[in-house]
């Protein structure tokens, strides 16, 4: 059978039994693995397909078995799961190849019964598919987004209560849309234009972004990719990941801090704005993220970024002209490229990670220089760590005061009416964020 198949079901019940992250298992399969390019793209799309749409998927196993799914033991869950999602969303993937594929893996990882078990159930969606019924959106309008585009129900309730029934049904609807490639150009290696007219020359399709010296792709050959990053020409970074440092540019002689930077990428940028010649300190805690870091700076050949070993609440450096303070957040806003994170995050997360956040910004607040700029970010789309954070510090630290971003090189679009930067992955086809530009005075 298609090891892709059998390599997927191993790494999705790591994913469901072991709390495993998915991306990083992924990676490690695909390493070690002798997969054909095909069969390479094919375990990815299937891991973040089911992971993506588990919600829906189990809810027609229910129907289909008429009980609960999770009641199922996970490696057979995991093979009809699947089975189903090749059935629904691969339109590729012949009906009869993906029911045969499925039994074989059934009896391969499990046993003749699991195999007529898979068998029976995915024949029968194919009869029967049209009698499958949802949640009824008038009478239970959040179940409904929940179920029908697979995200937990406390958050669906959530965002209803702070977006309304419309928005998060976009909002759901975009998370379940596979998130596009994001490049950005290393302006000291290559300009914007040139890297346009490299890709133009080679017959590759892009698009080029609001953000500037960002590119995404939807079909970039891999070898191309290994060979632009080998290169130092790019990093792979998403579009709204760039927009916190148009909120300043760095001058010479200044020192720049960016206080959570693994794995660098923010600071990578800040040194190529700054034309590699301010003092960029990236910090961060972990041995193994401040390794990210170094291999990044020497991949894109800067000069000017200095890697710290160092908690963010005990830095050991007295002030900073600017800091970058992209804290650790809920994540909600990168849902399209971490499908599992959905299932991971729990509300006490949220408030755990508000508590830390009102730490590190009070931290890095005491590191900025007189009329120097602080600058927030998350990859959120949750007030209480976006737009109620700033609230919060701008009433508990006298002497600061929010620089609202249309004054900045940050692209309009993306600039909220209260002078922040905000993007939505249903408004801005990029992830979710937030920025604040903050000044000493």
């Amino acid at each position: 059978m298609n090891s892709a198949r059998r390599l997927a079901w191993e790494i999705l019940c790591r994913v469901e039994t072991q709390g495993a992250f998915a991306d990083l298992l992924i990676r490690q399969t695909l390493d070690r693995s002798p997969l054909s390019a095909e069969d390479r793209a094919l375990l990815n799309e299937l891991v973040r397909g089911v992971m993506r749409w588990k919600l829906r998927l189990y809810w027609i196993i229910d129907q289909l078995r008429q009980t609960n799914a999770k009641k199922l033991e996970t490696p057979l869950r995991m093979v009809l799961a699947l089975g189903l999602y090749q059935i629904i969303y691969l339109d590729r993937i012949p009906e009869f190849a993906a029911v045969d594929e499925s039994v074989t893996l059934a009896r391969l990882v499990g046993n003749a019964k699991w195999a007529s078990l898979t068998n029976g159930l995915l024949r029968g969606y194919l009869r029967q598919s049209d009698k499958i019924s949802f949640p009824d959106p008038l009478a239970e309008p959040e179940r409904y987004i929940s179920v029908v585009y697979s995200h937990p129900l406390w958050l669906v309730k959530i965002w209803v209560r702070q977006f309304g029934f419309d928005q998060t049904e976009l909002l759901c609807q975009a998370d379940n849309q596979p998130a596009p490639l994001s490049l950005r150009v290393n302006i000291l290696l290559i300009s914007s234009q040139q890297f346009a007219q490299e890709l133009t020359q080679r017959g590759i399709a892009f698009q080029q972004s609001i953000v500037p010296d960002f590119f995404t792709f939807h079909d970039l050959p891999h070898s191309l990719q290994i060979d632009f990053l080998n290169k130092g020409w790019v990093t792979v970074q998403d579009e709204s990941a760039g927009l916190p440092n148009l909120l300043f540019r760095g001058q010479a002689g200044q020192i720049l801090l960016d206080l959570c930077a693994a794995p660098g990428g923010k600071s990578g940028h800040m040194a190529e704005r700054s034309g590699d010649r301010c003092r960029v300190i990236a910090m961060d805690l972990q041995a193994g993220r401040t390794r990210l870091i170094r291999s990044l700076v020497s991949r894109l050949g800067l000069r000017s970024v200095q890697v710290v070993q160092a908690d963010a609440l005990r830095p050991p450096l007295r002030s900073a002209d600017v800091v970058l303070l992209d804290a650790p957040c809920s994540g909600l806003g990168v849902l399209r490229r971490k499908p599992d994170l959905r299932w991971r995050r729990r509300p006490a997360d949220i408030a755990e990670l508000v508590v830390l956040q009102k730490k590190l910004l009070h931290q890095a607040a005491e590191l900025v220089a007189k009329n120097g700029v602080l600058v927030y970010s998350t990859c959120t789309i949750h007030p209480p760590e976006n737009q109620e954070m700033i609230a919060w510090f701008l009433h508990s630290h006298p002497g600061w005061a929010l620089l609202r971003a249309e004054k900045t090189e940050a692209p309009r679009a993306c600039v909220s009416a209260d002078g922040f930067v905000e993007t939505w992955p249903h408004r801005h086809g990029m992830d979710g964020s937030f920025a604040a530009k903050l000044q000493k005075l």
